[in-house]
C-alpha cells in the first residue's frame, strides 16, 4: 500500500507539473511554440511579453498553484512529510521535463517559489525563525529591487541571506532540509539565468571569467547547505 501511495503521489505530481499553460496558451492564441520565441522559456514573463497580461496572469496562477495543490492532495492521502515534499519536487520536475514536449519545458521557478513561501510561512508560524528576521529580508529585497530590478539578481542575493537565517536560527530537522533544497534549486536557476542573459554588466572580457567564478561560488554555496 505504501509503495502504491508513493508511486501515485510522485507520478501524479509529475503529470500535473508537466501541464504547461504557457505552451498551450501560445498554441491556442497565436499558434506559436512559446519555447521558440522571446526568452524561449515556457514561463509567465515570456507569456506576458508575447501574449499579454491576461494570459500571463492565467499562466502564473496555475504554475504557482499546482505545486501546493499536489502537496495538499498528498497530505490528504496520508503521505508522510517527506513524500509530501517529494510530490512538490515532482511537480517542478514535470514542469522542467514534460514528456509530451520531448522533456523540454520551463524552469519551474513559479511552483518552486510558492513551495518555498509555504515553508517560510510554516517556519514563522512555528517560531523556527524570529519575526524580526522578516525586517532583514524585506530590507534586502527592497534594496536589491531598487538597485537591479532584475528578479534573478534579487534572488541570487537574497536567497543566501535567507539560507543563513534558517541555518542560524532553526534547529536541524526535516523541514529545514526541505526548504533549503527548494532555495538551492531557485538559486541555481537564478545564477544560470544571470549567465545566460548576461544580466550583470561588466567590463569587456570579464563576463566569462566572472560567470565561471559565479557558478563555482554557487556550487560551493549549495554544497555548504547540505
Amino acid at each position: 500500500m505504501k509503495i502504491l501511495l508513493w508511486a501515485l503521489t510522485i507520478l501524479g505530481g509529475y503529470l500535473i507539473g508537466s501541464i504547461l499553460p504557457a505552451y498551450f496558451l501560445g498554441r491556442i492564441l497565436k499558434k506559436i511554440d512559446i519555447r521558440e520565441h522571446g526568452t524561449k522559456n515556457a514561463g509567465t514573463m515570456n507569456v506576458y511579453h508575447l501574449l499579454g497580461l491576461g494570459p500571463a496572469a492565467a499562466a502564473a496562477i496555475f504554475d504557482v498553484s499546482k505545486g501546493l495543490l499536489v502537496m495538499f492532495l498528498a497530505y490528504l492521502l496520508g503521505a508522510s512529510p517527506l513524500l509530501v515534499h517529494l510530490a512538490g519536487f515532482a511537480v517542478i520536475l514535470g514542469h522542467v521535463f514534460p514528456f509530451y514536449l520531448r522533456f523540454r519545458g520551463g524552469q519551474g521557478v513559479a511552483a518552486a517559489t510558492a513551495i518555498m513561501i509555504y515553508y517560510l510561512v510554516l517556519f514563522y508560524q512555528k517560531h523556527w525563525l524570529p519575526w524580526e528576521s522578516l525586517l532583514l529580508l524585506a530590507f534586502c529585497v527592497f534594496s536589491f529591487v531598487h538597485i537591479s530590478k532584475k528578479g534573478e539578481i534579487v534572488g541570487a542575493t537574497v536567497l543566501p541571506v535567507l539560507s543563513i537565517l534558517i541555518l542560524v536560527f532553526s534547529s536541524f530537522q526535516k523541514y529545514q532540509v526541505f526548504i533549503l533544497s527548494i532555495i538551492a534549486y531557485i538559486f541555481l536557476v537564478d545564477i544560470l539565468n544571470i549567465r545566460r542573459f548576461k544580466l550583470l554588466s561588466l567590463p569587456l572580457g570579464v563576463n566569462d571569467n566572472f560567470s565561471i567564478a559565479l557558478l563555482s561560488a554557487s556550487s560551493m554555496y549549495v554544497f555548504l547547505l547540505f
